[in-house]
């Protein structure tokens, strides 16, 4: 069925700020969405929150509810301004899962323009951090 949802955040800072100005998260039309635990029932009410302060490593994006797995991927597009310090290219970003496991997934990175734009797969929901997480690469 497919679908997304975004979030914009007002303008903070200044230019010495990284600061997220979108999140939009996407689930492609042929991707489906089941929790494990209880097997498919056909539709999830969801929710996306995305915290950001001055840095890269402080930027979460959480997803509810936890343990939702997608096949194929959903993805999750970030854009950020500021001094992020990254070119085009690749990134980890983690996946935390609500039992504490961190997992990471490569994101693909777009810089143009002064904004930074982070385009992650989601295979499953629980909280998508950028502390700690670091470009590929030399």
């Amino acid at each position: 069925t497919g679908g997304s949802m975004g979030v914009s955040f007002p303008v903070y800072g200044d230019e010495s700020t990284v600061r997220i100005t979108s999140a939009t998260f996407s689930i492609p039309g042929n991707s489906m969405g089941v929790l494990p635990a209880n097997g498919p029932d056909g539709t999830y009410d969801i929710t996306m929150e995305a915290h950001s302060s001055t840095k890269v490593g402080d930027v979460v994006v959480v997803f509810n509810p936890s343990g939702l797995v997608f096949s194929p991927n959903a993805s999750l597009v970030v854009t950020m301004a500021g001094p992020v310090g990254l070119t085009s290219g690749t990134f980890k970003v983690n996946h935390v899962y609500a039992s504490g496991v961190v997992e990471q997934v490569t994101a693909t990175v777009t810089v143009s323009g002064g904004i930074t734009t982070f385009s992650v797969p989601v295979p499953g929901f629980s909280n998508y951090d950028w502390d700690g997480a670091e470009a590929d690469g030399p």
